[in-house]
C-alpha cells in the first residue's frame, strides 16, 4: 500500500539550542509542494528542545526524545517511525531550500535516490555535481542533498552503527552498486549545510582503515561486469597512495 505522506524530514538532535529552531523555520516558513512530516529525534538533550518544538504548532511535526548511541542510531529511529515515501536527513542548523523541491521528480516510480547540491555555509561555497560510481568510491555525497525512497531502507537495511562518521557513506555505496540505474542527479541546491560538525572535525578510523576492503566487498555483493573497470581503477588509485606513503617513510 502506498504511503500517504510524500516526504519525511528527519532531524537528529542533541543539545543544538537555537540551531534546531533555525532548521524548523526553514521547513515551515516556506511552502513545500509535497505532503510532508518532520521528525525531530532527540538524544535526551538537557537544553529543553521541547520548548522550541512548542513554538511550531503543526500536526505534521513529531518530537521523540530517548537515549541513542549517536547520530546514525537517531537516523535509524527516525526511519522506523517515518511514514514518507521519500526521506531526507538534516542536521540542526541546516536549512532546507523548499522552493527548489518542485524541480525534482518525486513521482518517478523508477527512482530510488534523488540528489542535488548543498550550499556549505561555513565555506561559502556549493558542493555537489553528478557522482559517477568511481567518484563515490573516492568521496561521499552530502546527506543534506539526498532524498531516499523509503524502499531502500527495507531492501538494503538501516545505517550500520559500526561506522560512527561514515555510515551514510557505506549506505550510499551499497545503494549505488545495487541501484545505479535508479539514481538521478539534478543541478538543484537542496539545502544550506551548516557544516563544521562532527563529520567535518573527526574521522571514522574504522572506515578509513578498511575502506578498500569495504568497497570491494560491496562490489562483490552487488556484482555487475559493467562496474569492473571503475573498481579496478579505484584499487589502482589506492595502491598508488599506499606506495607513495611507504616511499616517504
Amino acid at each position: 500500500m502506498p504511503k500517504p505522506i510524500s516526504l519525511s524530514i528527519i532531524i537528529p538532535n542533541f543539545n543544538s539550542g537555537v540551531l534546531l529552531e533555525k532548521t524548523l523555520k526553514s521547513v515551515f516558513s516556506n511552502p513545500i509542494f509535497l505532503s510532508f512530516e518532520v521528525w525531530v529525534i532527540d538524544n535526551c538533550s538537557s537544553d529543553h528542545p521541547e520548548k522550541i518544538i512548542d513554538q511550531f504548532q503543526y500536526d505534521n511535526l513529531y518530537f521523540s526524545s530517548q537515549s541513542d548511541s549517536g547520530v546514525y542510531d537517531a537516523m535509524n529511529k527516525g526511519i522506523l517511525q517515518a511514514n514518507g515515501k521519500w526521506m531526507i536527513f538534516l542536521g540542526a542548523g541546516d536549512e532546507l531550500l523548499a522552493e527548489n523541491l518542485a524541480q525534482l521528480p518525486f513521482d518517478d516510480p523508477d527512482l530510488k535516490m534523488i540528489y542535488g547540491d548543498v550550499y556549505l555555509m561555513h565555506r561559502e561555497d556549493t558542493f555537489g555535481g553528478e557522482f559517477s560510481l568511481l567518484t563515490l568510491m573516492k568521496y561521499n555525497i552530502s546527506h543534506q542533498a539526498i532524498f531516499y525512497h523509503c524502499s531502500v531502507f527495507e531492501e538494503i537495511g538501516l545505517y550500520d552503527l559500526r561506522f560512527k562518521i561514515a555510515a551514510d557513506y557505506v549506505f550510499n555505496l551499497n545503494l549505488f552498486f545495487k541501484y545505479l540505474d535508479s539514481v538521478n542527479y539534478f543541478p538543484v541546491t537542496v539545502s544550506r549545510y551548516l557544516g563544521d560538525g562532527m563529520s567535518d572535525r573527526m574521522r571514522d578510523e574504522y572506515f578509513r582503515n578498511n575502506k578498500v576492503f569495504i568497497v570491494n566487498k560491496i562490489f562483490l555483493t552487488h556484482f555487475k561486469l559493467t562496474y569492473l573497470s571503475s573498481v579496478i581503477y579505484f584499487n589502482w588509485f589506492y595502491l598508488n597512495l599506499l606506495v607513495r606513503y611507504l616511499l616517504k617513510k
